[in-house]
């Protein structure tokens, strides 16, 4: 039992915590930004800029499954308060 409570890695703050949610952003949108060129995001129809850059949700192809990273979140605050 020890070792698995050793396992649990420690609780960020919140300033570390925003900073790994910015460098996974950064990530994501780097590795999708060749798809996602000229794309608009299918939640809030707002286009990609260097401000937030879209990512691709799903591995559809075609124009479909692109959005920001803020409005998935967004979206997964709204389904679970509503749940």
């Amino acid at each position: 039992m020890a070792e698995l409570v050793a396992a649990v890695p420690s609780l960020l703050a919140a300033d570390q915590a925003d900073q790994h949610y910015a460098d996974a952003v950064r990530t994501a949108v780097a590795a999708c930004a060749e798809d996602t060129a000229g794309q608009t995001c299918y939640i809030c129809y707002g286009e990609g800029d260097e401000d937030e850059g879209l990512v691709r949700g799903c591995s559809c192809r075609g124009e479909n499954g692109f959005a920001h990273v803020s409005c998935l979140a967004e979206q997964a605050k709204i389904l679970c308060d509503e749940a």
